[in-house]
């Protein structure tokens, strides 16, 4: 059993850093293809081999395999909604926690992110690549609560080293996307 707390961890906090409700959770996990539509496709496998008595050892393994994997994700739903139980009964919080926590104050109080953000004339964050989703929501609330673009962000996608921490590949892409007149400057060399 404490061969998977890494990795239920990792789920808990993928939920927790990219805000994901029960309900986008259970969708993803049946109608993304490596998901519900893996295990579909390999129920079809499954029955096409049986027709033509092909059941191998190695298939069977893997749609077994599959199959766990997808109970095992539902399961860690549950485990979330224990842990975010128990947190809250003894008042614990945990760093997505807190990350979540100023959003929704900024969400429900546009007066508040003003007075915060009206204090602050540039946005200046470092190692950009390594920021998950709601700490980037933290910088794009902050920057429309000054009605500011004032933001400057340096990054490299190559050294994305906070993946376990919900940093994303293509945080600078999306970025650039949110702010399409930025002016990007490359350092092809470090001297």
């Amino acid at each position: 059993a404490f061969y998977f707390i890494p990795e239920l961890l990792k789920v808990v906090d993928e939920i927790k850093s990219n805000q994901v409700t029960k309900d986008e959770y259970f969708n993803t996990l049946k109608t993304h293809p490596a998901w519900q539509g893996k295990l579909e496709e390999l129920i079809a496998e499954y029955t096409q081999r049986e027709q033509k008595g092909k059941l191998v050892e190695t298939f069977l393994k893997k749609f077994e395999s599959h199959k766990k994997k997808m109970a095992k994700a539902k399961e860690a739903w549950d485990i979330y909604e224990k842990y975010d139980i128990k947190l809250k009964q003894k008042n614990f919080i945990d760093f997505n926690d807190m990350i979540n926590m100023v959003l929704e104050v900024f969400d429900s109080n546009e007066d508040f992110l003003k007075k915060v953000s009206s204090k602050y004339q540039y946005f200046l964050v470092d190692e950009y690549q390594d920021t998950n989703y709601s700490q980037n929501s933290i910088v794009f609330r902050l920057a429309e609560g000054a009605n500011s673009e004032n933001i400057f962000v340096v990054g490299d996608d190559d050294q994305i080293i906070y993946e376990f921490q919900g940093a994303k590949t293509d945080t600078l892409e999306k970025f650039l996307i949110k702010y399409p007149q930025t002016k990007v400057i490359c350092l092809n060399e470090n001297n």
